[in-house]
């Protein structure tokens, strides 16, 4: 089988698939595969009619001896560090297809009406940014301008993050 007969057959397998289940968005991806068909095939008959064919590298081929240049998906503390170019590549291609596929993902239902955007155990330390309706006024630290907010005025029990009672909590003045 040659190249142009694989490439034919794969084209065919994913027109098939996506007329099973049509929906508008799959109906426009199915136009452009059509679209993108014709012009490999105009390339093709180009390439035949000149005698010029691209070459098509393989992603797993051997790679340039002493390149040291940039890996995506790799970052230096990752997979990449002390890492030869081509097993670090192999784990690059391994993830990005891994994350192609679909995942089961179980989320636990949480409730964030109850949160709020500024929590009382954890505030920045010196720092001294924007506050949203915060615009000239003096004299009060960060946390307490912040837990001064409407944003932030509730009447409940907090909670550190391990769980345990802070204090009673509330912020109207």
């Amino acid at each position: 089988m040659t190249f142009q007969e694989i490439e034919e057959s794969q084209w065919n397998s994913c027109i098939k698939k996506s007329r099973t289940d049509l929906t508008p968005f799959h109906a426009s991806i199915q136009r452009e595969m059509t679209h993108l068909k014709e012009d490999t095939q105009d390339i093709v008959k180009s390439q035949l009619i000149t005698g010029y064919t691209a070459s098509r590298r393989s992603l797993t081929e051997a790679h340039i001896p002493g390149y040291t240049g940039y890996i995506p998906k790799i970052k230096a503390t990752d997979t990449g560090l002390g890492c030869r170019y081509h097993s670090s590549n192999s784990i690059a291609l391994k993830q990005f297809w891994s994350s192609r596929l679909p995942k089961e993902q179980n989320l636990g239902i949480s409730n964030k009406s109850d949160t709020g955007i500024y929590r009382i155990e954890g505030m920045i330390p010196h720092y001294t940014g924007y506050l949203p309706q915060r615009r000239y006024r003096y004299g009060n630290t960060y946390g307490d301008t912040c837990r001064s907010l409407e944003v932030c005025s509730r009447q409940k029990i907090c909670f550190d993050p391990h769980g345990q009672q802070i204090r009673p909590f509330s912020v109207i003045f």
